[in-house]
């Protein structure tokens, strides 16, 4: 068959058009889907012609691999299919395309199952983390194995399926994940930016006041609503996180699908009892009434509509930035959990508070800096409590 000959048939199962912006969109009708019946299309985008035959003649080899997945599929076709059935929530799923598309494709996409190895996946997490997936620099430990993660999970669809019989990233070793030390602001750091925030805009001090007495998540604040606050208790419930990725916006349970009661103390009871005041009076300025379960913090006068988060980040950084204090949002969740541990809670308390699975495994993990020097406090403490054998001192007990 002619080079010609083959272009021509490539053309008849799919085709090339121009753009309106002048780059070129490339369709591949890849038959029915044998679930739904309707019919199923591999697209996308080419900023030149020739690329566009490119990326024609590789989506044309998807739909082949498709009709052969089990000798001739790629991981790239592979993390299609685990993609469309796995269950992942909003956020997660934007995160796990966002690393495919950058690390994972470009180096391992059109490698064919069967040639993926543990020598190759192994290599492949030293590539990472050294030199990065596109566009980028070397990856950290912790998210190269998030990548190991992911192939694990499609390459064990794989093995269920019946296309692999074995999964080689159950073998493959990513590096060695290593937390890294919390640094949360300096108490006066902390009072620096609540003065600031004070002085310009009461309704976003007491989010931050709430984000240092809680440590609630920045998505968990911007969902609070009214009735979740218990004045009378003196606590408040977080049950939803409001979460938000490019357009998609979501509200949904909070990161570890459990709801927790953070009790409150005196001084955060009084600041949310005068925003709440600020709210009725807002409402009453427009001629509206606060909705019955408003959000707290709302840039609407009925409380009808919640903070957006990213909106929230980027207050926090043009206030830090005026301040002169090199810190982001969510030390604020780090600087109470630090606080805590530094005046002797203990840490099945602080991790109820933070919203922590595991009983404080998580907490332990993620502060273990803090706890050990609490650990080391205590132990001076016990050491001066009773005099040592032979000593003169007399005994105070």
């Amino acid at each position: 068959m002619t080079v010609a000959m083959s272009y021509d048939l490539a053309m008849a199962r799919g085709h090339i058009r121009t753009r309106p912006n002048g780059t070129f969109q490339v369709l591949v009708y890849a038959g029915r889907d044998p679930v739904t019946m309707r019919q199923r299309y591999l697209s996308g985008t080419a900023k030149t012609r020739k690329d566009a035959e490119k990326l024609l003649t590789s989506l044309l080899g998807q739909v082949d691999e498709q009709r052969s997945p089990t000798t001739r599929a790629t991981v790239a076709y592979l993390l299609d299919r685990w993609l469309e059935v796995t269950d992942l929530e909003l956020t997660t799923r934007l995160t796990y395309e966002g690393y495919i598309q950058r690390s994972i494709l470009p180096v391992l996409g059109d490698l064919p199952l069967r040639k993926v190895t543990v020598d190759v996946l192994d290599r492949f997490y030293v590539h990472l983390h050294a030199r990065g997936g596109r566009g980028g620099g070397a990856l950290a430990p912790g998210t190269v194995r998030k990548l190991h993660f992911i192939l694990r999970a499609a390459f064990g669809l794989a093995v269920r399926w019946g296309w692999l019989s074995a999964n080689p990233a159950e073998l493959a070793k990513p590096p060695r994940f290593v937390q890294a030390e919390v640094h949360p602001p300096t108490p006066a750091q902390v009072a620096q930016l609540l003065n600031a925030a004070w002085a310009r805009d009461p309704d976003f001090a007491t989010l931050l006041w709430l984000a240092m007495t809680t440590g609630a998540r920045r998505g968990e604040l911007c969902a609070l609503r009214w009735p979740d606050v218990r004045l009378e208790e003196r606590d408040l419930l977080v049950a939803r996180n409001y979460v938000q990725r490019g357009r998609h916006r979501k509200e949904k349970d909070t990161k570890t699908h459990q709801s927790r009661r953070i009790a409150l103390d005196a001084e955060t009871i009084a600041v949310l009892a005068e925003h709440l005041e600020r709210c009725r009076a807002r409402a009453g300025t427009g001629g509206m009434e606060l909705v019955a379960d408003g959000y707290v913090f709302s840039l609407v006068p009925d409380g009808r509509e919640p903070l957006v988060p990213d909106s929230v980040t980027q207050r926090f950084r043009r206030l830090a930035k005026r301040v002169g204090v090199a810190t982001h949002l969510h030390e604020f969740r780090h600087y109470s959990a630090t606080q805590l541990i530094a005046a002797g809670v203990d840490l099945r308390t602080v991790a109820g508070r933070l919203g922590h699975g595991g009983g404080g495994a998580t907490t332990l993990r993620v502060y273990s800096h803090w706890v050990a020097a609490s650990d080391q406090r205590a132990a001076e403490l016990l050491g001066r409590s009773v005099p040592r054998p032979g000593s003169r001192a007399p005994f105070a007990g």
